[in-house]
């Protein structure tokens, strides 16, 4: 079974991308009113639309490319012909599995192309879907109308696709099992370039990381703006963290130093400190629920009381102008 290095390098890239999105979207935090999504969460909207890009790759590609599988073959279901070689390779299908084997295939047949399209499609139509959900879904207000939908539509080819995921992978190991070598043909793109594969999978699933806080602290202030806060401003978020608070409480400047970039020493343990900026410390402000686990234990150690939706946003603001 043939297939050329760039169609392999696509496949492997999306079978990545599929099973990173839909293991992570198990766990992730999703956005309400009241409560912005977290850092998974705001991983699984950017690497959706990464991953959307690459689809869009592969259907340009499965157009132009000169090869075994054209697209369509892929999709089918326009034409009669098409048709009717996969209900006849359904049947070849049938007949070998009643022996408990699987037909001999020197180039893919009508059947598991329109299987693999049918996921291709089913996967774009999650990211596109959740593209449209990314630019006009607003975290702080409930969804209704055509977004709805779209949310709905979203959450139910989720479900299709991960049992697609499923029965591909089980008969992807099954053919290779028999001896088909299907499955390791589809991966040695790595046989050539490994390296360069490597570094191409590591950019496309990692790029996004730096833009990550950014989303987490857009998300967290819209979430401040519908508790009532109004708008956000830095000096009164640098005011906050150099106040100096009577009785035990001290100041945020005892731990972190008074230049949030640079690190800090915890006041009584001596325990060192990463610096609280996110321009000096990557790591910050990635997480949504552990930024407000922080904000719940610092400010009644500091103010002696939770801090109001306005400051919280203030001191994001704040930190986010530190260079």
């Amino acid at each position: 079974m043939s297939h050329d290095r760039f169609t392999r390098l696509l496949h492997l890239l999306i079978a990545v991308g599929i099973v990173a999105q839909l293991v992570g979207s198990m766990g992730m935090v999703h956005p309400k009113p009241g409560r912005a999504g977290d850092a998974l969460y705001v991983m699984h909207e950017i690497w959706g639309q990464v991953l959307l890009g690459i689809l869009i790759v592969h259907w340009v590609w499965s157009w132009v490319r000169s090869g075994s599988v054209p697209i369509g073959q892929l999709v089918p279901w326009f034409s009669g012909q098409r048709c009717r070689a996969v209900w006849e390779d359904i049947k070849n299908y049938g007949s070998h599995a009643v022996r408990f084997r699987l037909p001999e295939a020197t180039h893919p047949t009508p059947l598991p192309s329109a299987v693999q399209g049918l996921g291709l499609i089913a996967a774009t139509v999650l990211g596109v879907s959740g593209t449209l959900l990314y630019f006009y879904m607003d975290p702080t207000v409930k969804m209704v109308g055509w977004l709805h939908d779209i949310k709905e539509m979203h959450e139910a080819v989720g479900v299709m696709l991960w049992i697609y995921l499923v029965t591909h992978a089980v008969m992807g190991m099954l053919h290779q099992w028999v001896g088909h070598e299907s499955l390791w043909a589809m991966v040695k793109v790595w046989k050539k370039y490994p390296l360069g594969a490597a570094v191409l999978l590591a950019m496309i699933f990692f790029l996004p990381s730096p833009v990550w806080a950014g989303r987490v602290v857009d998300d967290l202030l819209a979430g401040y703006r519908s508790e009532g806060a109004v708008s956000f401003n830095a000096e009164q978020g640098r005011e906050l963290f150099n106040r100096v608070n009577s009785g035990e409480g001290g100041s945020c400047v005892d731990c972190h130093s008074a230049n949030p970039a640079q690190s800090g020493k915890h006041l009584k343990t001596g325990k060192p400190i990463e610096p609280l900026a996110p321009s000096a410390n990557k790591e910050r402000l990635q997480d949504a629920a552990k930024v407000e686990k922080w904000f719940g234990r610092n400010c009644k150690g500091t103010l002696g009381r939770d801090c109001s939706p306005q400051e919280k946003g203030d001191f994001l603001t704040y930190l986010l102008t530190i260079q």
